[in-house]
């Protein structure tokens, strides 16, 4: 979740009102409900396209009036549509949820099989989507999707997509050359094509960002064309 990198970013806007965010990959949606305590009345974009995740968002969003648009899409470096692994696990019974979900219901988190299903990716080779279920999603290019609503700016990208990172940015150059601050995972290389830490300060450095902190994998990058 890591609080501390969302209060920087914050900060470093100026506790702007009204932040465009774009949430790549908004699992459960742990994350949004972070960012809409930290920024002021924050514009978030959540990306998802995991049906079983979709579902989730969709009805407790609905539940407790969460103000965030859920975008049914995966962003990658194409539009048209793609396989998507469904990582999951069964849920023991009798057992309960981890601390960091259990603000979920623990009914919906086994009807919706939630278990396991960070680790469901685009991308093939990790151990949690040798067997999983296939699916097949829309992908869009971030430029694209960016172009088609008529955004020109964003203040800060939040991206975590289990090892398609690399596909993420690719589509998305144009949109990030005009983002403000990028959060990113890196190194999920058990999973086919990642980016390294290298590949990934290397690309953010070429168009034109700056590296400013890391945590648990994750980087964060701001731009130095001033882009706030």
């Amino acid at each position: 979740m890591d609080t501390k990198v969302k209060e920087y970013v914050n900060k470093e806007l100026g506790s702007k009102c009204g932040a465009i965010i774009f949430e790549i990959g908004a699992h459960y949606g742990e994350d949004t409900l972070d960012m809409l305590r930290v920024f002021d009345s924050p514009k978030i974009y959540c990306f998802e396209p995991d049906p079983r995740s979709l579902n989730f968002l969709h009805k407790y969003f609905s539940a407790n009036s969460i103000d965030a648009e859920i975008v049914d899409v995966a962003l990658f470096n194409k539009n048209g549509e793609s396989d998507f692994l469904m990582s999951y696990a069964p849920y023991p019974e009798g057992v309960a949820l981890p601390e960091k979900y259990q603000w979920i219901d623990e009914n919906d988190y086994r009807s919706f099989r939630l278990n396991n299903a960070g680790g469901s990716s685009l991308k093939k080779g990790h151990e949690a989507v040798k067997d999983a279920e296939t699916v097949s999603v829309q992908t869009m290019r971030l430029d694209t999707w960016a172009q088609e609503n008529n955004i020109t700016h964003v203040d800060f990208i939040w991206v975590d997509v289990q090892g398609a990172e690399r596909e993420v940015v690719e589509g998305g150059e144009q949109t990030l050359k005009n983002t403000s601050f990028v959060w990113i995972e890196y190194g999920e290389t058990k999973y086919e094509g990642a980016m390294t830490r290298g590949q990934t300060i290397e690309f953010f450095s070429r168009i034109g960002f700056e590296y400013v902190m890391s945590r648990d994998n994750n980087m964060l990058f701001r731009n130095k064309n001033g882009n706030g």
